[in-house]
């Protein structure tokens, strides 16, 4: 038996040694299945290098905790740059820059239909998945994110990202049923106008938050109605939204608050009581369906500034101006509402419905002075000519009526119009406590 023992251990020992070397590999990757605008994708395993052309997706990958390795550059968002700077740049959202990608050997790469036409080429790389975000950008974004959760593993963060989104969508139904009235869509592109209704790309705006629109049967395309200043007082809506698609992709560009501070736009309901929104442009232009966890602080007040997430609804209260005794509106000028983007891009919209500042700063009115002429002799640097053309103004202290109140007209030259509106706002308190002017 002796002799025998050795001679049995030798036997057993390249079944010992092959059973080492099994325990010592992987287990095999399971195959998985990803949701895309096109169908389901079936990938041998689960992604663990992928590459986004598509910026909602890039912001719905990073609030899952998984950010792509590669992005395209520039991201246009900043909010979304920021999650993603270790990410390494592959060209534009039109244009791959296909060595870049071949040598990064991305096990995914995901287009959407700023990239699509690239899908074919990419294909020859690695598999390519369309995550196309449709005209419904809420419906498509929550369907993404469960999608990701899915192939990542990550249900749990997925289900806790939609309940937060949803409940967002919940509290800007109330605050629109109460206070939004009826809501008119409208994109500046430089001077350009163009409005969009419930079947356009931003129609998820009606359609999700239940807002009626304020003009019926805007033709349903890509690049909106093109409509004239004279269609927006002709419709007189009770809000307007507006997206500045110029200042998105090009800073230097005319922004629409300039565009549609005339004459016919000041006269509707919406700018004379402070029911307009002016959208986060590069969030709802061009990264409409994705989602972040990240809560943004207010850093100023510009339009597209983000802020905390605080208010609801603050709109301007009408009150009656002394001078004219006709109707005006508390801090009316600009007539603005600047938004705050909320916890997910994929409704920061939806936010800024819910929270919103007011900014006075806006093109020098023609009124005051003829700014363009002032820059032109100033002798100023470019970038010191285009500050120069913007400023803080109250409205129509020109009609300030200085003999009620007992005011030369020599005197009421050099006042203050600030001096002008605190004398106004004091009568106007005396009136409310019943008094009046003996």
């Amino acid at each position: 038996m002796r002799l025998f023992r050795p001679a049995l251990g030798r036997a057993l020992r390249p079944v010992m040694l092959a059973a080492t070397v099994l325990l010592a590999l992987p287990a095999a990757a399971e195959p998985v299945t990803l949701q895309t605008a096109a169908g389901p994708l079936d990938l041998p395993a689960a992604p663990r290098t992928i590459i986004a052309y598509e910026i909602a997706a890039v912001d719905t990958l990073a609030a899952l905790g998984h950010p792509p390795a590669g992005v395209p550059d520039p991201l246009f968002v900043a909010s979304i740059a920021a999650q993603v700077t270790d990410a390494v740049p592959v060209g534009t959202l039109f244009e791959p820059e296909f060595e870049a990608v071949a040598a990064m050997q991305p096990d995914l790469i995901l287009v959407g239909a700023r990239s699509l036409k690239q899908k074919e080429a990419l294909e020859g790389i690695a598999p390519v998945a369309d995550m196309t975000v449709g005209p419904q950008a809420i419906t498509d974004g929550l369907a993404q994110i469960t999608a990701f959760g899915d192939l990542l593993d990550e249900q749990e963060k997925a289900a806790e990202l939609t309940a937060e989104i949803e409940a967002k969508l919940a509290a800007a139904r109330d605050a629109v049923a109460a206070r939004g009235g009826k809501a008119l869509i409208v994109l500046t592109n430089g001077p350009k106008v163009s409005t969009y209704g419930a079947g356009s790309r931003f129609g998820w705006l009606h359609t999700a938050l239940d807002w009626p629109e304020a003009a019926e049967g805007i033709e349903a395309s890509t690049h909106g109605e093109a409509v004239s200043f004279e269609f927006i007082a002709d419709v007189d809506p009770d809000t307007l939204i507006v997206i500045d698609r110029g200042t998105a992709v090009n800073p230097e560009a005319q922004s629409g608050r300039a565009t549609l501070d005339n004459e016919l736009v000041r006269g509707t309901k919406a700018w004379a009581e402070g029911r307009v929104l002016f959208l986060s442009a590069p969030e709802i232009y061009i990264s409409s369906g994705g989602a972040t966890l990240t809560v943004t602080k207010r850093r100023g007040n510009d339009v597209n500034t983000e802020h905390d997430v605080s208010t609801t609804f603050a709109w301007k209260t009408p009150v009656r101006s002394a001078a004219s005794n006709t109707a005006a509106s508390v801090g009316r000028s600009g007539g603005v509402i600047a938004p705050a983007p909320s916890t997910a891009t994929v409704c920061r919209c939806v936010s800024s419905i819910l929270n919103t500042i007011v900014s006075a700063s806006r093109v020098v009115p023609f009124a005051r002075w003829d700014a363009h002429a002032v820059a032109a002799r100033s002798g100023l640097p470019e970038d010191a000519k285009r500050r120069s053309l913007h400023g803080a103004f109250l409205d129509d202290v020109e009609r300030f009526d200085a003999s009620f109140f007992g005011i030369s007209t020599a005197e009421a030259a050099t006042m203050d119009p600030q001096q002008r509106v605190v004398l106004e706002q004091a009568y106007l308190a005396l009136l409310d406590a019943g008094l009046d002017k003996e």
